[in-house]
């Protein structure tokens, strides 16, 4: 399946037809040496889970945008100019909504699934070295994760075999809700694919290493392969934790550094991201805070708070 997203210049209404004259492409500090890096946001999709007429990843915590929250993180990591929101679902809101951060907007026309957004920014990001994915809707994802995926997958590339994917993986006590990790048997370190909970045999339910939805990829290898994704799915879309055993059975190698901490979700999210926030406002300014988080929480909007997206990670093993 051909599949090419339209990239628009953050600054104009200028489409890929016109990207001579853009900032698009690596800057010379993507990385702290010559690797090229890019960072790629999810923010297509609708949120089947929420009780909404906004996209998901324009509802608001600590008074930002879900998506301003990951975008700040992410130009910690590398410039503006790096990094790519893949828009499509009310994208004209979504573009509107972080226009001032300078970042890349590539629309994903239709909406197709995970994979098949990816596919659409394969022009955008073809001469970059590697690729972060991150979810749009996962706000507490810190530089220091984002940094240490970096580096974690650089690293690995450089060994005798390069990593074509590394998946942030972790260990949950209870981890009902999640894609699991599935490796090539019991006592190998390989990792053979990423098995949705739905999809999961009871034996596979039973594992505990999860998939936090952020991943690394090394470009050419992906961009390789990624036409090897299928639709036979009861969405009939392109899934990118599909790519996972794709990669793995064209002989590449799938990495898994897993989190040391994981935080819990609803709730416990919101509380922990308004907190920074609380400790700077002014004292008559909490109490807004307190309703617009009572807000978030009370289901009048949001079904599911679990798209918050769970893992902060501090740190690999």
């Amino acid at each position: 399946m051909a599949c090419h997203g339209v990239y628009l210049n953050p600054m104009t209404k200028e489409t890929a037809k016109s990207t001579k004259k853009s900032s698009s492409g690596p800057t010379k500090d993507s990385t702290k040496d010559s690797t090229r890096t890019a960072i790629a946001i999810m923010a297509a999709g609708k949120g089947t889970r929420l009780k909404s007429k906004h996209p998901k990843v324009l509802h608001e915590v600590g008074g930002k945008p879900l998506l301003a929250h990951v975008i700040a993180a992410a130009k910690e990591v590398v410039t503006a100019a790096d990094i790519y929101a893949i828009v499509g679902h009310e994208a004209k809101s979504v573009r509107q909504a972080v226009q001032n951060t300078g970042v890349q907007f590539v629309v994903q026309e239709p909406q197709r699934g995970t994979g098949h957004a990816l596919m659409s920014a394969g022009k955008a990001l073809a001469a970059y070295d590697q690729v972060i994915v991150l979810s749009g809707d996962a706000p507490l994802i810190t530089p220091e994760t984002i940094r240490k995926l970096r580096d974690f997958h650089q690293s690995v590339s450089h060994k005798h075999k390069p990593a074509a994917m590394t998946i942030l993986s972790a260990h949950l006590e209870d981890p009902t809700g999640y894609g699991r990790i599935i490796h090539n048997g019991a006592t190998s370190d390989d990792v053979q694919a990423i098995v949705e909970e739905k999809s999961c045999t009871p034996a596979q339910r039973k594992i505990r290493e999860i998939n936090s939805g952020f991943y690394a990829f090394s470009v050419k290898p992906l961009f390789a392969n990624i036409e090897r994704l299928k639709t036979d799915n009861p969405h009939a879309e392109y899934y990118l934790t599909d790519i996972a055993q794709v990669l793995f059975k064209a002989g590449e190698r799938v990495e898994h550094p897993k989190l040391v901490r994981s935080v819990g979700r609803g709730r416990e999210l919101v509380a922990k991201l308004l907190r920074p926030r609380r400790e700077r406002l002014p004292h008559d300014q909490v109490h807004h805070d307190d309703d617009h988080q009572q807000r978030e929480q009370t289901g009048d909007q949001i079904e599911d708070v679990a798209f918050f997206g769970g893992l902060t990670g501090r740190q690999f093993q």
